[in-house]
């Protein structure tokens, strides 16, 4: 009996490779463009379009006072400005009662503060639960830059928080010269004594400042 041709039954012929390139696939423009703010609320690139993210209209209240937080957070004065025009309230307290100029201070962004108030913040507006003004909480952090920045643009130097405490008071028992020499230059007065009855220059004394005692006592 033959034996059946072997070209008839396709061996000895090589087989072709077909090489697939795998196609790397562009992500979805608005997705890069994001504030980062919205990155919990993206979904994966490969969705149906009825599921796809549409990103939210900046007519909302908590959308732009978003984008007026990151550009306080970031320094960016452009940004802060944009979210201000789009409708940002720089006059409105959060949950913890805290006002954008709290947060320009806490982020260590001095020239955020003057175009806070360019657009009528409140400089002296006070955190609910301490009383502390802008000024207090640049005092507690001996951010003089913020000190300045704060006083340039006519933050009262001698409102006392809820323990009845001025920034001065509160610089001063802390050690802080520079931020003291900023208060006092900027009309802090030192003869206001704090609820125990100490004033500025006793309670640098008292916490071991000698020479800050007497900055203070010289002060002219």
């Amino acid at each position: 009996m033959d034996e059946p041709d072997e070209d008839l039954l396709g061996k000895g012929e090589e087989k072709e490779v077909v090489k697939v390139e795998k196609v790397k696939k562009e992500r979805p423009k608005w997705r890069l463009n994001m504030p980062f703010w919205w990155r919990k609320y993206q979904l994966p690139a490969e969705i149906p379009d009825r599921h796809k993210f549409v990103p939210p209209k900046t007519s909302g209240k908590w959308p732009i006072r978003a984008l007026l937080d990151d550009g306080i957070r970031v320094g960016d004065i452009t940004a802060t400005q944009k979210a201000v025009n789009a409708g940002a309230d720089v006059k409105h307290r959060n949950e913890g009662g805290f006002a954008p100029i709290h947060d320009a201070v806490n982020f260590g962004q001095p020239s955020i503060v003057q175009t806070l108030w360019d657009n009528g913040a409140d400089v002296d507006v006070p955190i609910r639960a301490s009383g502390d003004t802008a000024l207090h909480l640049a005092a507690r952090k001996n951010d003089w830059k913020s000190v300045k920045s704060l006083l340039r643009v006519e933050a009262s130097a001698d409102l006392t928080n809820n323990v009845g405490e001025t920034a001065l008071h509160v610089a001063a028992k802390a050690g802080f010269y520079e931020s003291v020499k900023e208060l006092l230059a900027g009309g802090a007065d030192p003869t206001i004594k704090a609820p125990n009855g100490y004033t500025a220059k006793e309670l640098a004394e008292l916490n071991d400042f000698p020479e800050l005692a007497g900055y203070i006592l010289n002060f002219d």
